[in-house]
C-alpha cells in the first residue's frame, strides 16, 4: 500500500511582479486563493458570489438590449449577493490584519530597514453599505450591462514610504522585495494552518540587489525555513553569499543546449 503525502509548495518567479503591476484581479486572486486553501466556507461563498454576479450582468445586459428595466428581478440577485458580499468583505479585512505585520516585518529584513511598506484593503463597502452601493450604480448597471458596485470591484494597494504606490514610485528591486515579503508572508500563513513547512523555489533572485540578496539568503538559511532551491545566474556570487552566512548548501550548474 502506497501512502501519498501532499507537501505544501511556494514559488518565487518572475511573474510575481504581475501582482504589483497588473490589475485588481490579480491581487483579489492571489489573496483569496490563500484564504480559500483554509477557509472552505469562504471559497464556497466566493463560488457563490461569482456565479450570482455572472447572471445578474446576463439579466442587466438583456434589460439594456431589450430596454425593459425590471428592478424587482435584479432585487432577487442582490438579496442573495448582499450577505455574501459582506461575509467576504469581513474575511478578506481579517485576512489582511492578520498578515500584515508579517508582511512588514519580511520586507524589513529583505531592505534592510531602509523603507516602510503597507497594503491596505480597499473596498466599497468601507464608504457605504451595500443596499446603497447597489441603488447608487443602478442606473450604471442598466445602462453598461454589467455590476459596478460590490467586493469583486475590492483591490488591494501596494504603499512604499508613506502614501506612495510602489507599482509608480518604487524600483525594481524594491517591487521584488515586496512581491518576495508576500510570498515569505504566505509560507508562514500556510505553516500556521498546517504545521508543515512547504518547500520554497526562490528564481530569478539575481533581479535584487547585492545586499537585498543577501538579506533573503540569509533568511532563507535559517531554521524556521525547511527545503530552500534557489536560481541565479551568478554561481560564484550565490556561493559566496551561501559560505558567508554559513548555510549548508550543495550548487547544481546547469546548462541547456538547443536540440536540433
Amino acid at each position: 500500500m502506497t501512502i501519498s503525502v501532499a507537501i505544501p509548495l511556494i514559488m518565487v518567479s518572475p511573474y510575481d511582479n504581475d501582482i504589483i503591476n497588473g490589475g485588481s484581479e490579480l491581487r483579489r486572486k492571489f489573496f483569496d486563493v490563500i484564504i480559500s486553501q483554509f477557509d472552505k466556507e469562504y471559497l464556497y461563498q466566493l463560488i457563490s458570489y461569482q456565479k450570482l454576479i455572472m447572471q445578474r450582468n446576463a439579466v442587466l445586459k438583456q434589460c439594456n438590449e431589450t430596454r425593459n428595466y425590471d428592478m424587482s428581478l435584479i432585487q432577487i440577485f442582490d438579496n442573495q449577493l448582499i450577505p455574501l458580499g459582506y461575509s467576504i468583505f469581513e474575511k478578506r479585512k481579517a485576512f489582511i490584519a492578520e498578515i500584515l505585520p508579517i508582511f512588514k516585518n519580511y520586507y524589513s529584513q529583505l531592505s534592510g530597514n531602509q523603507e516602510e511598506v503597507d497594503i491596505v484593503y480597499e473596498s466599497g463597502l468601507e464608504k457605504c453599505s451595500f443596499e446603497e452601493g447597489l441603488k447608487s450604480t443602478s442606473q450604471v448597471d442598466f445602462r453598461l450591462g454589467f455590476t459596478n458596485f460590490g467586493v469583486h470591484k475590492d483591490d488591494y494597494l501596494f504603499y512604499i514610504g508613506s502614501d506612495k504606490p510602489i507599482k509608480r514610485f518604487g524600483s525594481q528591486g524594491q517591487q521584488k522585495s515586496f512581491s518576495l515579503a508576500l510570498k515569505l508572508s504566505q509560507f508562514d500563513y500556510i505553516f500556521s494552518k498546517t504545521k508543515r513547512k512547504p518547500i520554497l523555489l526562490l528564481d530569478d533572485i539575481d533581479k535584487l540587489d547585492p545586499k537585498r540578496i543577501a538579506h533573503l539568503l540569509d533568511l532563507a538559511g535559517q531554521k524556521f525555513f525547511g527545503q530552500v532551491f534557489i536560481s541565479d545566474t551568478d554561481k560564484n556570487r550565490l556561493h559566496q553569499i551561501l559560505n558567508e552566512y554559513h548555510i549548508e548548501h550543495t550548487l547544481y550548474d546547469i546548462n541547456t543546449q538547443k536540440m536540433i
